[in-house]
């Protein structure tokens, strides 16, 4: 699978190829739910690149790391939208990285 990263925020640190390194980019907010997460991607992050095309990155993510992950379809007051990742602890918070990664642009790491 290919992914092509978007352009890193004006200021950001960039890496090698122009991009942010992976370590620097922040969690998302999260809330425990039941045998999981629940994270919140900001509206300023880019969702699609989570989602990926057809929704190949999501998929990538479920299988990746055996979890269950699911975007909500309503968008909170804050412009906030909801992923819940279900699954293992290590699991959950290790895709929970991977998404982080995803909604600031950037690709997932070589398995």
């Amino acid at each position: 699978m290919s992914l092509t990263p978007n352009k890193p925020a004006k200021g950001a640190a960039k890496g090698a190829a122009g991009v942010r390194p992976a370590d620097s980019v922040a969690p998302l907010p999260s809330a425990p739910v039941e045998g999981g997460a629940r994270l919140a991607i900001p509206k300023t992050a880019n969702v699609g690149m989570v989602i990926g095309k057809g929704g190949a990155n999501i998929k990538e993510v479920r299988k990746r790391y055996k979890v269950q992950a699911n975007l909500e379809r309503h968008v909170g007051r804050d412009g906030a939208q909801g992923c819940v990742i279900l699954g293992e602890p290590a699991a959950v918070e290790a895709a929970a990285r991977a998404v982080a990664l995803l909604a600031a642009g950037l690709p997932l790491p070589p398995r």
